[in-house]
């Protein structure tokens, strides 16, 4: 009876050893499972954002145009908002509080600009064209368009808007450059590249 015992005894310790042999990598892998439902998904970018963002940079400094770079500052930090959320989706309080100091801050750009030809024709300078009320008018338009993208629910919207607000910046930023004799950087290292004499396209 004692032999019998312990055999019992020990198939019964046998048994249990089998069965926590098995439980325990299934109880593993299904913790492991859990714990990857938990991992972050990777935000997913714009296609062409990193584009559009060295754009964005590549304007640098925006207080060399004074108070008027102040005042299109909020413009590029809308834009760069948008393309470092998940899909350019910013929530809709971001997309208020950001929307509203861009157009707030456009639109006292706009008194800015539009005065100066005024100021120019007073004093008997004449001008065939105004270039940065045009490149303004582009940024405005490019605001809201974007502005109505964020509203609409429809991702897609979004990247056309984007690049359309970027690339108008851009060319109302180059042009108040030129308007005061200034280049962009990455103009001004092209021609600090060229030889002696091209840049006036006399020879050498």
């Amino acid at each position: 009876m004692r032999g019998l015992s312990a055999r019992r005894i020990a198939s019964t310790a046998l048994c249990a050893a089998f069965l926590v042999g098995i439980s325990g990598p299934a109880a593993l892998a299904a913790d492991s499972a859990g714990g990857h439902s938990r991992v972050a998904v990777p935000r997913t970018s714009l296609p062409g954002a990193d584009r559009l963002l060295a754009e964005l940079n590549g304007l640098g400094d925006l207080s060399r145009l004074g108070d008027l770079g102040g005042r299109l500052t909020p413009v590029r930090d809308l834009a760069t908002a948008v393309l470092t959320t998940d899909n350019g989706r910013l929530t809709p309080a971001d997309a208020k509080k950001l929307g509203e100091a861009a157009e707030d801050a456009l639109a006292e750009a706009s008194t800015s600009i539009r005065s100066a030809p005024s100021a120019q024709a007073a004093s008997g300078v004449q001008r065939a064209a105004d270039p940065a009320g045009d490149a303004l008018a582009a940024v405005q338009k490019a605001l809201e368009d974007l502005l109505k993208s964020l509203t609409s629910g429809d991702v897609g919207q979004v990247l056309p808007a984007v690049t359309g607000l970027v690339d108008s910046l851009v060319d109302l930023v180059d042009s108040l450059l030129k308007d005061d004799g200034l280049t962009t950087p990455g103009a001004s290292a092209a021609v600090s590249t060229l030889p002696a004499g091209a840049s006036d396209g006399t020879a050498s």
